[in-house]
């Protein structure tokens, strides 16, 4: 406390933040695996500091880079549309602003339902008057009142208002954390781009097929980049420049598009041929090799169980794809579609 108190606590956070990522950096962790990591240890050092001090921009942009450099090192995707749940196209990660207004907006509630907690008594005195809206019992001439608000005390007032005014939102005395913070991330999520660029894709069935907790982690985050459009073929890194290279690493002819490399390929397609009559089994419904199917996993089926098995054995060739191809080009590996078969049944015989 005292001079300089935000800049001292910050550069303490960032530190114990910074030492926390060195620990994890070097596992071998999926994406959901990253973002537990952060939300989990990494950001929970600054909620309790942040629950009652106001963090300088600066701050919050340092801890920005330090998080979203540990997810990963391109950031092909908008910031703003990782926080989104993952139901809806994100990765649930926190959004550090609206977390630390949640916990002021909690702060304020606390205050309002009342307790015996000592901290109320300056609270009352700096901010019972403002809220006499909601608690009248806190502006009683009975106690004394401030005329000047700290920075802190107005800023939780100001963004409890901004939740209050929203349409169908909850009462000020039901601003949990998780409720605050609920209704602040509309406004600072962001649409995923690739439901603009492919209109013709339901991706609400996408998302709740690709979160069914059946697929394999690291099937699942070849299967989350490719319907984001950010897998890294050769096409898509020609676009941004990192290669000059353009054709597929299998068959050497056409260009690795996602469309040629996991449906179109020669060297793919005896694989899909072998197995998709099973999985037509197993749906129990006729469903055809097509890029919304392979690419999106974009079908539906009643059956729910149905539904995890084919769209775990689905993303499991995806993968078996994904990994041989990778293997052709980082190992210098010969690849016909008798290995490619081979690795699927492989995977599928361990599970």
């Amino acid at each position: 406390f005292g001079r300089n108190m935000v800049t001292l606590n910050g550069n303490m956070l960032l530190s114990k933040m910074s030492t926390a990522v060195r620990l994890h950096k070097f596992r071998a962790l999926t994406l959901r695996g990253k973002v537990t990591i952060i939300n989990t240890v990494v950001c929970a050092k600054i909620w309790y500091v942040g629950a009652c001090v106001i963090f300088s921009t600066n701050f919050i942009v340092k801890v920005n880079h330090l998080v979203f450099t540990f997810l990963w090192k391109n950031e092909w995707v908008s910031r703003r549309t990782l926080v989104l749940p993952p139901v809806e196209g994100g990765l649930g990660i926190f959004h550090v602003e609206s977390r630390l207004a949640a916990f002021r907006c909690d702060h304020l509630r606390r205050l309002m339902i009342g307790s015996s907690a000592k901290w109320q008594i300056f609270a009352r005195y700096w901010i019972g008057l403002s809220l006499r809206k909601w608690a009248p019992a806190l502006a009683s001439n009975l106690f004394a009142h401030s005329e000047w608000r700290p920075a802190f005390y107005s800023k939780a007032l100001f963004e409890l208002r901004q939740i209050c005014l929203k349409q169908n939102s909850p009462s000020p005395f039901l601003q949990t954390v998780k409720v605050a913070y609920r209704n602040l991330l509309p406004s600072v999520g962001l649409t995923p781009r690739c439901i603009m660029k492919e209109p013709l894709i339901d991706f609400v069935c996408t998302w709740r097929v690709m979160n069914c907790g059946v697929l394999d982690p690291r099937a699942r985050d070849v299967m989350w980049r490719l319907s984001h459009n950010v897998l890294p073929v050769r096409v898509f890194l020609n676009h941004i420049h990192v290669t000059q290279c353009v054709t597929c690493p299998l068959c050497c002819v056409s260009w690795e598009t996602t469309d040629h490399l996991f449906l179109q390929c020669p060297v793919v397609k005896p694989s899909w041929n072998y197995l998709w009559p099973y999985i037509m089994r197993i749906a129990g419904i006729q469903l055809s090799l097509s890029r919304e199917v392979v690419l999106f996993l974009n079908f539906s089926i009643p059956n729910q169980h149905k539904l995890g098995a084919v769209s775990c054995l689905i993303s499991e060739v995806v993968y078996a794809i994904w990994i041989k191809r990778n293997t052709v080009i980082f190992e210098h590996q010969k690849c016909s579609s008798v290995d490619i078969t081979s690795l699927i049944l492989y995977r599928l015989r361990t599970r």
